[in-house]
C-alpha cells in the first residue's frame, strides 16, 4: 500500500483527515534575517527548509570624518564629514547558494582624533554575490581661514559595488570657514540605509541608520583640538521566499 508524507511546513491534516494548503507557508517570509553589527556571520540554506530565493540587500560601512589638531590664533578649521556607504541588490535562486554563505557587515570608519585623518568604512557582501562597499574618510582638518573663505574637501562616497542593482555612496559636504570666528565641520555622507551627520564645532557625531558618514569638526580661533565623527556600520538583509 502507498504511504504519502505530509511537510507539516506546508500542508495541514484537520481532525476529519482532510490535507489542506497552508497558504501563509509561501511567498515572502518574516521576519527577516538582519545582521546588523559589524563583524562576520553565517548564513546557512539548511536553516530554512523549502526555501526558493532570496532577496539581499547589501549596505556599506560610512566613513569618518577628519579631526581637527586646532588652530592657533587668529585662524580657523574645518573639515569634511565621511562619505556614505554603498548599497547593493539581488534576487538570487535558493539552488545558486552553497551550504553556508559568509556574511560581513563593514564596521564604519573611524572619526580622526585631533588632528588625524578619519577612515573608511568597511566592505559589507552576501559571499561574493552581492558586495557594497564602504564609504571614504575625509582628511584631517587643515584648512585656515582668518579673513578669508576656504573649505575643506573630501569624504568621498563609495564605488558602486556587485549585485543586480547598485548605488554609490553620497559624497560629505565640504567643510568652510567664512573668518577666524565662522567655520564649520562638512555633514557627512548619504547611504541607501542612512544619512550622514551634520558638522559642528569642537566635536561632531557619528552617522545615523546604516551606513552614513560621520559629520565633520571646526576649531575656531585658535581653539583647542576637536574629533570627527565616525562612520556607522553597514548591514546586509536577507528576505526569504518559499
Amino acid at each position: 500500500m502507498a504511504r504519502v508524507c505530509v511537510d507539516a511546513t506546508f500542508f495541514s491534516i484537520t481532525g476529519t483527515g482532510e490535507l489542506t494548503f497552508n497558504r501563509g507557508s509561501v511567498g515572502l517570509q518574516s521576519p527577516i534575517v538582519a545582521y546588523t553589527v559589524a563583524g562576520t556571520f553565517a548564513f546557512t540554506k539548511a536553516s530554512y527548509p523549502g526555501l526558493t530565493r532570496v532577496r539581499v540587500r547589501v549596505i556599506g560601512g560610512g566613513g569618518g570624518a577628519g579631526g581637527s589638531a586646532g588652530a592657533a590664533s587668529p585662524f580657523s578649521t574645518c573639515s569634511s564629514g565621511g562619505g556614505g556607504g554603498g548599497y547593493s541588490e539581488s534576487v538570487l535562486d535558493a539552488s545558486a547558494l552553497v551550504a553556508s554563505v559568509t556574511v560581513t557587515v563593514g564596521a564604519g570608519g573611524a572619526g580622526g582624533v585631533g588632528g588625524a585623518a578619519g577612515t573608511a568604512g568597511g566592505q559589507s557582501s552576501f559571499g561574493g554575490l552581492v558586495v557594497a562597499n564602504g564609504g571614504g574618510g575625509s582628511p584631517q582638518a587643515g584648512s585656515n581661514a582668518a579673513t578669508g573663505t576656504t573649505n575643506s574637501f573630501g569624504g568621498f562616497g563609495a564605488a558602486v559595488g556587485v549585485g543586480q542593482i547598485t548605488a554609490p555612496g553620497g559624497n560629505s559636504d565640504n567643510g568652510y570657514g567664512l573668518s577666524n570666528s565662522v567655520s564649520a565641520g562638512g555633514g557627512g555622507g548619504n547611504s541607501g540605509g542612512g544619512y550622514g551627520r551634520g558638522g559642528a564645532s569642537l566635536g561632531a557625531q557619528p552617522g545615523n541608520g546604516y551606513g552614513g558618514g560621520g559629520g565633520g569638526t571646526a576649531t575656531v580661533n585658535g581653539g583647542g583640538a576637536s574629533n570627527g565623527g565616525a562612520g556607522s556600520a553597514g548591514a546586509v538583509f536577507v528576505e526569504l521566499f518559499f
